[in-house]
């Protein structure tokens, strides 16, 4: 068994019931880790009390990984070097640091928003 880190984006599908992303995380063999500033971006979005409450129940499925001070410092390098060419924010560096500084391939919609990381996994594609 093996483990991943999780962007914001797949959980926000589950959460929204999209079909690939519960079948994603309901077949997963990995240990499936989120970033602390994912839950803090599930919170951020969460319209009253009930849906922070269904976030808090939800996160207990995933080991949520603290950001410390080295991370904070690839994060921010990761933003400075590719925040103009790629649009990179800070949460979004700071997850990559993450995956990098936790040797965790990181499973995202958005690729092109990690292209500091090689080992970058995209389970399933948004139909509109």
């Amino acid at each position: 068994m093996s483990g991943v880190l999780l962007d914001t984006n797949i959980l926000i599908d589950y959460l929204r019931g999209l079909p690939a992303a519960a079948s994603y995380l309901e077949n997963s063999s990995d240990t499936l880790s989120i970033s602390a500033l994912s839950l803090a971006k599930l919170r951020a979005g969460a319209r009253n009390d009930e849906e922070k409450e269904g976030i808090r129940t939800f996160v207990l499925s995933f080991d949520v990984l603290p950001v410390d001070a080295v991370i904070c410092e690839t994060g921010g390098d990761f933003r400075a070097r590719y925040g103009p060419s790629h649009g990179v924010d800070l949460i979004d560096g700071i997850i990559a640091a993450t995956s990098q500084v936790r040797q965790l391939p990181l499973v995202t919609l958005n690729k092109k928003h990690f292209p500091m990381l090689d080992n970058v996994i995209v389970p399933y594609r948004r139909r509109n």
